[in-house]
């Protein structure tokens, strides 16, 4: 039986281990034929737990709907073993092969300098668009306003912001 919070007691959890047993050993297609079957701690908490001989039940209803709806597996030959292991030991000696192939690693560098360029590429081309939009912006700022945006330096004394003032016509 679940807790309140929905979290299965340390009962139920051993008798989900003991239905996988019996599911597994039982061939008996009714669940009082599989209940006869189990060990009795299996009976006696199934007898007071719903969840548990509810989870069973449908089990063994799925169980039978796998049986008549689905064929059984065909019986795949004498020599199926031997197949796959030569299969796969065919796919081993070429992935041997392959890794020997000093051209291999060629091609497996040349792969990754092929991304990281493709890479460097795309920044280099964003970096470069933003930094020409930023001098394109400030050339328009300065034809607008008329006069550089860069500070005037400053004047060494007092007589040289006198005379640079007095050449100014009011």
């Amino acid at each position: 039986m679940s807790s309140w919070l929905g979290r299965k007691t340390g009962e139920c959890r051993a008798a989900e281990g003991w239905i996988q047993n019996l599911l597994n050993s039982c061939t008996a297609s009714t669940a009082e034929e599989c209940f006869s079957a189990g060990n009795p701690g299996l009976r006696a908490h199934l007898a007071n737990c719903r969840e548990c001989r509810v989870e069973l039940e449908e089990s063994l209803a799925v169980r039978q709907l796998l049986r008549r709806h689905v064929a059984p597996a065909e019986d795949p030959g004498a020599f199926f073993a031997a197949r796959v292991m030569r299969a796969i030991a065919q796919q081993e000696a070429t992935s041997r092969a392959n890794s020997a192939n000093p051209w291999s690693a060629v091609l497996a560098l040349a792969e990754r300098v092929a991304l990281v360029s493709a890479l460097v590429l795309v920044l280099a081309t964003t970096w470069l668009y933003e930094t020409r939009t930023a001098e394109v912006e400030r050339h328009r700022a300065v034809e607008s306003i008329g006069a550089s945006l860069d500070p005037a330096p400053p004047a060494a004394n007092d007589e040289e912001v006198l005379t640079s003032l007095a050449g100014r016509e009011p």
